[in-house]
């Protein structure tokens, strides 16, 4: 090249540091995309609960889907018809796997005011009256 410089190399070198300017546009290249990854990352973690929110919605659409399509052929059903019965029915399992599994801690959690409201107690729980006989003496 006519400025002094070799052909092979068309950027500037750094005296002190033996670098050429490149280094600096790489660094910042560099820099960015790592800014941009984690920028990234941050979004997709903000907004984890509605990513997976999304994608249990398209599980749900896809059981649906197959669900109303084979009521559909079996029964020979319009295909919304049988896409409610199906909606029904996965709804109605749903409430009763929760209502099973919540039934027995419910239950428990309901019966503890009941018996200090009513004043009844649990068969191995000893009478209030039978205590208080015990711990104070005749006298």
């Amino acid at each position: 090249m006519s400025n002094g410089k070799p052909a092979s190399q068309g950027r500037s070198m750094n005296p002190q540091t033996g670098s050429g300017s490149w280094d600096v546009a790489r660094a910042a290249r560099v820099t960015v995309t790592v800014l941009a990854i984690l920028a990234l990352a941050v979004g997709l973690w903000i907004a984890r609960v509605a990513i997976l929110l999304t994608f249990a919605g398209l599980l749900l659409a896809i059981v649906l889907y197959g669900a109303s399509r084979a009521l559909s052929e079996l029964t020979g059903l319009p295909r919304l018809v049988t896409l409610a019965g199906a909606v029904i029915a996965v709804a109605g399992a749903l409430f009763g796997l929760i209502g099973l599994a919540l039934a027995t801690p419910l239950a428990a959690a309901a019966a503890v005011p009941l018996r200090h409201l009513y004043g009844t107690r649990k068969r191995d729980e000893p009478a209030a009256a039978e205590e208080t006989a015990k711990a104070v003496p005749a006298g």
